[in-house]
C-alpha cells in the first residue's frame, strides 16, 4: 500500500477514515490542537458561541501546567520522529540529550534554554510542580523564555508558534531526505504517528 498520505495527514490535514472505518488522527497535530485548546486559541473554540467575557473567564480557568507539559511533550515527539525512536530501539538513548537537541534545532533555543526545559519538563512530569529559578506567565511577551536576574520568565502564549514553527522545519527535514531515508520516515510515521479511533469520538 503506498504510504504517500503518511507526510500529508501527519503535517497538514489529518481525521480520515482508514479502511477499517477508523478515524486516523496525527500524534503531532492533535498535540497542536490541545494546546490551542489549553492557550484558548480562538480558532481553537470557534465551534462554540461564546460571548468576549465567556472567552475571558475562560482564559482565567484553562489549565496552565497543562500547556508546559503539552509543548514539553512536543519537544519530545519531534525528537522521537526525527531519530525514528521506539519502544524497541529506545534503551540506552540518553532522553536528556535527545530532548536538548530538539529544542536547539527545531524550536530555535539556547543551549543554556534547552537545559532549562529539560529541568522543568522532568519537573512538571514527574511532581507536577514548577522550579524555583522561574516564573509562569501567559502573556505579555513575543518571546518564550527571557533571563533576568538569574530567574526565567516562562510565557505561555509564544509556545504555539514555537511548536507550529518545528513542526515546519521537521517536514522540511525529512522531504529533503535522500528517497530511502525518506521511505523509512514514512514507514516510521504510518506505524507509529496515528492515533486511531472510533469515528464518534472526537481528539
Amino acid at each position: 500500500m503506498s504510504k504517500e498520505w503518511v507526510l500529508k495527514e501527519y503535517f497538514e490535514e489529518d481525521k480520515k477514515i482508514d479502511q477499517n472505518g477508523y478515524q486516523r488522527s496525527s500524534v503531532l497535530l492533535t498535540l497542536i490542537r490541545d494546546l490551542q485548546f489549553c492557550l484558548n486559541y480562538p480558532k481553537r473554540w470557534k465551534t462554540i458561541s461564546l460571548s468576549k467575557e465567556q472567552l475571558h473567564e475562560l482564559e482565567n480557568v484553562l489549565p496552565n501546567f497543562a500547556s508546559l507539559l503539552l509543548f514539553c511533550s512536543g519537544i519530545d515527539l519531534v525528537a522521537r520522529v526525527f531519530n525514528k525512536i521506539t519502544s524497541e530501539n529506545a534503551n540506552g538513548l540518553a532522553n536528556g540529550k535527545l530532548f536538548r537537541d530538539s529544542a536547539k534545532q527545531f524550536f530555535d533555543f539556547s543551549e543554556e534554554e534547552s537545559i532549562f526545559l529539560w529541568d522543568l519538563r522532568c519537573s512538571v512530569a514527574h511532581q507536577y510542580t514548577i522550579l524555583g529559578k522561574m516564573q509562569l506567565i501567559k502573556h505579555g511577551s513575543s518571546r518564550m523564555l527571557i533571563l533576568e536576574n538569574g530567574i526565567y520568565k516562562v510565557y505561555l502564549t509564544p509556545a504555539l508558534k514555537r511548536l507550529d514553527s518545528a513542526k515546519e522545519k521537521l517536514y522540511k527535514r525529512i522531504t529533503e531526505q535522500d528517497e530511502e531515508i525518506k521511505i523509512g520516515y514514512l514507514d516510521y510515521l504510518a506505524k507509529y504517528g496515528f492515533i486511531y479511533s472510533p469515528t464518534d469520538l472526537q481528539i
